[in-house]
């Protein structure tokens, strides 16, 4: 075995590695997110917060975690997955709220029967 193959697979070895564990604390970061928000999703106001928006909430802090320890050892890696981050931020909270409708039987009735042929 050559010092060149030796060197490939312990660089491949630390790739995944590396991957793993960025996967394993993406993992734990939605898992005690999501503890966190059904605690308080008892509470109306933070009972829309759980659910798909925990994951934009891990993967936004994971990314960013990824992203401190990239700009310091490679800086355009860095600043593209700071980016992406900034993107998924933007996606958790520049979404506007959807009115809550009241449905009514006289709403119903006015819906359904409206298309009714007699």
């Amino acid at each position: 075995m050559t010092a060149t193959t030796m060197f490939k697979r312990e660089i491949a070895s630390n790739n995944v590695i590396t991957w793993v564990l960025r996967v394993v604390g993406f993992i734990a970061m939605f898992i005690g997110l999501n503890l966190l928000l059904n605690l308080i999703a008892v509470l109306p106001f933070f009972g829309n917060i759980v659910g798909f928006s925990t994951f934009i909430i891990a993967a936004t802090l994971s990314i960013t975690t990824i992203v401190i320890a990239w700009i310091f050892s490679r800086p355009i890696l860095g600043v593209t997955l700071f980016v992406i981050a900034g993107i998924l931020y933007f996606l958790k909270f520049a979404r506007k709220p959807q009115a809550a409708t009241t449905v009514t039987f006289d709403n119903y009735l006015q819906k359904y029967t409206s298309t009714l042929i007699i």
